[in-house]
């Protein structure tokens, strides 16, 4: 699923790849790497907030996620 997902995000096809990585949260829920894909797909559609939010979450479920602190960062220092 967050491959298809991922597919359709480098084809630009948002609604489609959110639609997918939305199903993919609802159905692991617990996994890092959900939440990871739609932080990603969140920037790519311009929603730096809510982006945020999702590699925030990915990163309570797992503090070792080198990719998730970036990108935060990242997000932060275009915010200001």
């Amino acid at each position: 699923m967050n491959w298809l997902g991922y597919l359709f995000m480098m084809e630009k096809q948002y609604n489609k790849a959110y639609s997918l990585l939305k199903i993919n949260i609802n159905n692991y829920s617990n996994s890092p790497n959900v939440y990871d894909s739609m932080g990603e797909l969140l920037m790519l559609k311009g929603d730096k907030i809510t982006a945020i939010e999702n590699y925030e979450k990915s990163l309570q479920i797992n503090p070792q996620n080198d990719n998730a602190k970036n990108m935060i960062k990242k997000l932060k220092e275009k915010q200001k």
